[in-house]
């Protein structure tokens, strides 16, 4: 299974404004966290800085900061997780720092994202 595959198994947990799919926001922090971005709003610059990522990512534009912690934030972190572990079993920790940092923490989720573990 891809990467693709994994995140677009996901349910989406907006109802409506789904002018972004779920999966490209999603892999957009993801490349974002390899890249070392530490912030949500670091993520929203990341994109706006590298907008050749939204097309394959399925992105019309680059989302603003907003569009991406609501999504994140009404995200199951187990749901997430799984889905990654399908496609990274046995990620190096050194390969996803952040990653590790802000949605590892254990019984947090992605509430890591707004401070440490």
């Amino acid at each position: 299974m891809n990467l693709r595959e994994a995140l677009a198994s996901l349910d989406d947990p907006r109802y409506q404004n789904r002018r972004y799919p779920l999966w490209g926001v999603v892999a957009l922090v993801l490349v974002a966290f390899v890249c070392r971005v530490d912030s949500l709003r670091g993520v929203a610059r990341f994109a706006q800085a590298n907008p050749f990522l939204c097309k394959p990512l399925g992105l019309r534009k680059a989302p603003g900061r907003s569009s991406i912690a609501q999504l994140i934030r009404r995200l199951d972190p187990q749901a997430l997780g799984s889905a990654l572990q399908q496609v990274f079993p046995n990620p190096p920790s050194r390969l996803f720092p952040y990653l590790y940092r802000y949605y590892l923490c254990p019984g947090r989720g992605w509430q890591g994202l707004a401070g440490e573990c």
